[in-house]
């Protein structure tokens, strides 16, 4: 990996706590070591992109059966 490359990070934009869930469960199955954020609607999503919101938030803690 090139010195000055960085990590990315992956924000997910979705109103549903379950899609939210389903959408990290999945990413953790693929074993990707990237950042991940969520925001839950398009507002906060624009907000964020725009730099005039707050840091998303991580995401959410996996569920242990």
């Amino acid at each position: 990996m090139n010195a000055s490359a960085r990590p990315i990070s992956i924000l997910v934009a979705d109103d549903d706590a379950d899609d939210r869930l389903m959408a990290k469960e999945a990413l953790d199955e693929c074993r990707l070591s990237n950042e991940l954020h969520f925001v839950e609607d398009g507002v906060d999503l624009l907000n964020y992109l725009r730099g005039q919101a707050a840091t998303p938030r991580r995401a959410p803690p996996r569920v242990r059966a």
